[in-house]
């Protein structure tokens, strides 16, 4: 495949000072040549006029829910892949929480081999604990050699501070990465939403900002005590940022990311019941969606993941206490986070927190836009106004919360790497 992209903003490794304007030859996933007023190649090359559109790195997500094996009647890798190139994605490291759990080698070649030929690049990252039951140690070593990013339970709480302890000084042997959701389970257990205003008048049990504050707290102790890489994963309330950002500056090798929906909604939008809404970190106040976006804008969090974690209707279209926590993202996700942040990041900020943000976490090469470059690229149209409907998405999960509503900028296209 060779085409032409005409006209379009570059940003490469998300600074503002490598955005310019230029033309790109790309062919067969890689950058031929960059520059102005290119003449088109011979032969069968696709024109593709880019005026006002920008062209970026495409986005990596980390902990992407893509439910095969086992749990295909919610998400499988082609419905998952599908999503997630509507949505300007390249590339996913999705969470170990499958049946079987991907806890071992040979869940990670199942990944490696089952995801050959699909559309976006699948990087692995395989369990803390077998089974991510909590108990006991998962083959960190062997499933690091077969081919895993990284290292999490992902939705599974750890019930045993010892077990993240373990794994951060294991895996300091080969660098690796140990992602962590931060929540105290006894601080919000049965808890339906967050625990305020809001979750008082609806008559729901709430989960309290101090179950995530608590979570950072002892895990930056545990990071402190025993070194090795941490990742916060999906920070979602102000009261964690002050910690996230002491430990940083104390020169801890810790990173946090934040979600899309946490940086554009609010409890607010629980009070009709819509189970559509529910998700684990819950939504919460206006005052912690604006801190999350300062702590993006000043470096305190790292990235931004989808927190794509899709269910049937079977498991949301019930009473709201009784749905499952987690919503489809990927199509929509760096459509929100724009939407939600363009006043306080530009273009090229937002598209950092996509890809070379991730990329870092993941101690994996961050993709630039340079002639000789092998990488796929995603087109973004800022000016077109995207209202979101159910027959343009392609994930499995039902009731993607943000459809109906109108989001700043679209997806036009994601040109893969070979």
């Amino acid at each position: 495949m060779q085409c032409l992209i005409r006209g379009a903003t570059l940003i490469s490794a998300g600074t503002d000072h490598h955005e310019r304007v230029a033309d790109v030859h790309y062919a067969d996933g890689r950058i031929v040549a960059i520059g102005t007023q290119l003449t088109r190649p011979e032969g069968e090359v696709e024109l593709v006029e880019a005026t006002g559109c920008y062209l970026m790195p495409a986005f990596l997500d980390i902990g992407t829910q893509v439910r095969e094996p086992g749990l295909e009647q919610h998400e499988d890798l082609e419905s998952v892949s599908a999503a997630a190139r509507i949505g300007g994605y390249g590339a996913l490291a999705p969470f170990p929480n499958t049946d079987p759990v991907v806890d071992g080698k040979t869940g990670v070649r199942f990944l490696q081999l089952a995801a050959q030929g699909l559309p976006v690049d699948f990087y692995p990252i395989g369990a803390l604990t077998k089974g991510t039951a909590g108990e006991h140690p998962a083959e960190l070593i062997d499933m690091y050699r077969q081919g895993a990013v990284a290292f999490s339970d992902g939705t599974a709480p750890l019930r045993d501070d010892g077990q993240l302890l373990r794994a951060l000084q294991y895996a300091q042997s080969f660098d690796g990465t140990i992602i962590y959701q931060p929540r105290h389970g006894q601080l919000q257990t049965d808890g339906q939403m967050h625990e305020g205003r809001v979750s008082t008048s609806l008559g729901l049990r709430g989960m309290p900002a101090a179950a995530e504050r608590t979570a950072v707290q002892r895990a930056i102790e545990l990071l402190r005590y025993g070194g090795g890489r941490l990742h916060l994963y999906a920070i979602s309330s102000a009261a964690s940022l002050p910690l996230i950002a002491a430990a940083k500056a104390e020169g801890l090798a810790l990173t946090a990311s934040t979600t899309p929906l946490h940086l554009l909604l609010t409890d607010a939008a629980l009070t009709a019941f819509d189970s559509a809404y529910k998700m684990m970190p819950p939504l919460r106040l206006a005052a912690d969606r604006d801190a999350l976006i300062g702590a993006l804008a000043d470096g305190t969090l790292d990235c931004i993941v989808s927190n794509h974690a899709p269910w049937d209707g079977e498991h949301k279209n019930l009473e709201f206490q009784y749905a499952a926590f987690g919503v489809p993202t990927l199509e929509t996700a760096f459509s929100a986070a724009h939407t939600a942040t363009q006043a306080q990041l530009s273009l090229s900020a937002l598209s950092a927190l996509f890809s070379s943000g991730p990329a870092r976490v993941l101690n994996l090469p961050v993709a630039r836009i340079a002639a000789g470059e092998t990488l796929a690229l995603t087109l973004y149209d800022p000016r077109s106004a995207w209202t979101v409907e159910a027959s343009e998405l392609r994930s499995k999960g039902y009731a993607n919360p943000l459809t109906g509503r109108t989001l700043s900028g679209k997806i036009r296209r994601v040109f893969r790497k070979a």
